[in-house]
């Protein structure tokens, strides 16, 4: 069992990295990364672990909280796609509704 990251979910990694280390300085925005992403692997071995978000955008869709951040993710066959990190207080929806998402 893996995980892929999508481009956007790395888009918004360099996105709070930037915001933290202009708050909190540079290792706080280093240790938020490393605390988001030692999350993936945990997903990848426990894809069921997120909240369900079938009703939001389908079967197959879920999201985890880390922190003040939310992982949305795409569980496949045996592997786990993370779409987008984004913090908790940013509406998820119109993210997905307009644009075709990343899944290969």
């Amino acid at each position: 069992m893996g995980h892929r990251v999508a481009a956007g979910a790395l888009a918004d990694l360099d996105d709070a990295w930037y915001a933290a280390a202009k708050k909190s300085g540079v290792a706080a925005a280093d240790g938020l990364i490393d605390a988001i992403t030692e999350k993936f692997l945990l997903l990848s071995q426990h894809r069921y672990l997120g909240r369900a978000r079938k009703d939001d955008f389908g079967k197959g869709w879920r999201s985890f909280e880390v922190g003040e951040y939310v992982i949305v993710y795409f569980v496949e066959d045996r592997n786990l796609l993370v779409l987008r990190v984004m913090h908790w207080q940013r509406d998820l929806e119109p993210l997905f509704s307009d644009a075709p998402l990343e899944k290969s």
